[in-house]
């Protein structure tokens, strides 16, 4: 927030950044060539999570995860997200999602903590 308000006191646009969380099984492992090292992550998890954080901009939201992923947090009562449901490119079907606005930026960064966290799997 300090960084914003020197940012917009200086007539520019501030930082927002969207998140999108989705959980799944993925590939995971270095990818590598003669000339290139490279650690990488595959799979639907990833797809979704990146669309998930396409949406943040419609949304006007900094936090977008599936209600299934919400739902399975201990702590879930300590938030109230807006719930959508969404179409996402790939998916035939609509899913619904936990979206969290900026108004609640300390619950989200608690939040957010909780879900990298978390040593269960989901």
């Amino acid at each position: 927030n300090q960084l914003n308000d020197k940012i917009v006191s200086q007539n520019i646009e501030p930082v927002r950044i969207g998140v999108g969380v989705y959980a799944g099984n993925v590939i995971a492992g270095n990818v590598n060539s003669n000339t290139r090292k490279q650690y990488s992550v595959n799979g639907q998890p990833v797809i979704m999570a990146s669309r998930l954080e396409q949406l943040n901009k419609e949304f006007g939201s900094c936090l977008i995860m599936s209600k299934t992923l919400f739902e399975s947090l201990p702590d879930k009562d300590n938030y109230t997200p807006k719930y959508e449901w969404v179409s996402l490119k790939g998916l035939e079907n609509k899913i619904e999602v936990a979206i969290f606005t900026e108004n609640n930026l300390i619950n989200i960064y608690k939040l957010k903590n909780e879900c990298f966290h978390d040593k269960r799997k989901f």
